[in-house]
């Protein structure tokens, strides 16, 4: 603020000069005009060129979407709600998330595309927050240098307040963001959300979390707002099918989403297992894969619950159990538990929220699947 300090100084003083000058000599007013423009306009544009950035190329700051037109099944209800967190005058701060391979990042992006001022900012596991900010920079400037937070939210402010355009920043947390064991690293997290929380008064900001235990670090801040990709549709996911197989039936297409759902990765892997085996075959083996996944997952109880809830359970009803340590009603030290094979998301957009199985496959496979429990390492608190 104090570069429109000295800015306004400088214009009173040149206007002093100007009426000394009508004062005591003949020049005309418009002789003077031209002066006087030249030098506090010409200022102006220094002053938005020596700030972070020039605000010509952050509205030029565009993503393109990563998917083809041909072969795009549309997602109304996703896409205008993510449109609107992305156009609507009010800044936000946005998580968007859901199960692996849904399209959490494909989608944010191909509704961004487009629209001015929006920049995409990957995060990965060696990320902190000058490597975040000189992301940011790059993508605007084209100089790779980290900036001091506090400034960066001058700079998006007066930004706003210049071109009444709300520029909008995707914190896309990659996949890769993650320690050996398939976590997202806590202190990524933390940098991203503390950088969202500092800019989203002037802008909106939406970070994409690609684990699924990541967003059990989250909800502890009422000004969050939780946006969650589901799977496709029934009718989403015929469409799907019929832009890659000829002769599509309703009754081949409810037999595949009813066993394993409408994830987008999960299709793909089932049409390419439908080259060389029967549908019966490509199921069974998507729905083995899931299994794989029940048996590798550590909180055995839960899965146990939602056998007998498949609807979800609230965290609140193990009442302080633990197992292997980890306390079941508590989110995040069950989020810190859940490894590689996630099998289970929290629904943390519902009310109340919901632990629930990952996805449909998930599902399908439970039913047939005895949650194995260590008594011994089950401890259930006295009341």
């Amino acid at each position: 603020m104090h570069i429109f300090r000295n800015r306004i100084i400088g214009i009173a003083g040149t206007v002093i000069v100007l009426l000394l000058s009508l004062w005591y000599s003949d020049t005309n007013l418009l002789q003077l005009l031209p002066m006087f423009a030249e030098r506090h306009l010409g200022e102006a544009e220094t002053i938005l060129s020596n700030r972070l950035f020039n605000y010509s190329a952050l509205s030029n700051a565009k993503v393109t979407s990563p998917i083809s037109n041909l072969s795009y099944v549309a997602r109304p209800v996703i896409e205008g709600i993510l449109n609107m967190t992305m156009t609507v005058r009010k800044p936000s701060y946005s998580i968007v998330f859901g199960a692996k391979g849904v399209g959490k990042s494909t989608m944010v992006l191909h509704v961004a595309e487009g629209k001015p001022a929006v920049v995409r900012v990957p995060i990965r596991s060696v990320d902190d927050m000058n490597s975040i900010t000189a992301k940011f920079m790059f993508d605007v400037t084209g100089r790779r240098e980290s900036v001091d937070m506090t400034e960066m939210k001058e700079a998006i402010a007066d930004y706003t307040a210049h071109t009444q355009i709300m520029p909008t920043i995707i914190f896309d947390v990659e996949r890769g963001s993650a320690d050996k064991e398939g976590s997202t690293h806590k202190s990524v997290l933390q940098d991203v959300r503390s950088l969202a929380k500092e800019l989203h008064e002037n802008c909106h900001c939406v970070i994409v979390v690609s684990e699924a235990n990541a967003v059990f670090q989250f909800g502890m801040d009422s000004r969050e707002r939780f946006i969650f990709v589901d799977e496709m549709s029934f009718n989403e996911t015929r469409d799907f099918l019929k832009l890659r197989i000829e002769n599509v039936t309703d009754d081949f297409a409810k037999k595949v989403y009813d066993n394993i759902g409408g994830i987008l990765t999960v299709l793909n892997e089932f049409l390419d297992l439908l080259e060389t085996q029967t549908i019966d075959e490509s199921i069974d083996a998507i729905v083995g894969i899931a299994r794989q996944e029940l048996e590798a997952f550590q909180l055995q109880p839960i899965l146990k619950a939602l056998k007998e809830h498949p609807d979800g359970v609230e965290p609140g009803s193990f009442k302080k159990k633990k197992y292997e340590g980890i306390d079941l009603s508590e989110p995040a030290d069950v989020g810190d538990a859940m490894k590689k094979r996630n099998a289970i998301v929290y629904r943390i957009d519902l009310k109340p929220r919901l632990y629930q199985m990952q996805s449909t496959r998930h599902k399908t496979a439970l039913k047939s699947y005895e949650p194995i429990i260590d008594k011994k390492s089950l401890v259930v608190p006295e009341t």
